[in-house]
């Protein structure tokens, strides 16, 4: 919504970037899984958040569709966060209380998925839209 209104990107420039975003994942799992292997899960989990939180502030100040497009792929690597995310809470809880322990962070996921619409419609319509993806950022 925010490349198409306020970035003016057409439907090539968003497909583009879902696709990009999309294919990233799909090229680098086994290279940055070998990566995490090799210096560890939390320092990949900081580089590729570390890349990620700088393409926010590429789609916010982006002035033509390069580098739309340029956002989108950088954007694809938080999904690379998120499974070695994902990989390493299941090697940090023992066996036994990974139920538990993923029904606590669904229940936690479930309150933020409440209240993050609720927060970015304040900030995009009280603020600026620009500032939903620079409250992401610290978070």
């Amino acid at each position: 919504m925010f490349v198409a209104e306020i970035k003016h990107a057409d439907q090539f420039v968003l497909g583009g970037m879902a696709t990009a975003s999309a294919v990233v994942p799909l090229l680098l799992p086994i290279p940055v899984g070998r990566l995490a292997d090799t210096i560890g899960r939390k320092k990949v989990i900081y580089m590729t958040t570390s890349i990620y939180c700088p393409s926010l502030l590429i789609l916010i100040y982006a002035l033509d569709s390069t580098m739309l497009l340029a956002s989108g792929v950088l954007q694809g690597l938080f999904i690379l966060a998120a499974v070695t995310r994902g990989a390493m809470t299941a090697e940090l809880v023992p066996t036994s209380l990974l139920g538990r322990i993923y029904g606590v962070l669904g229940l936690f996921r479930g309150l933020v998925m409440i209240l993050a619409p609720i927060i970015g419609g304040i900030l995009w319509s009280a603020i600026s839209p620009e500032y939903v993806f620079i409250f992401i950022i610290p978070l």
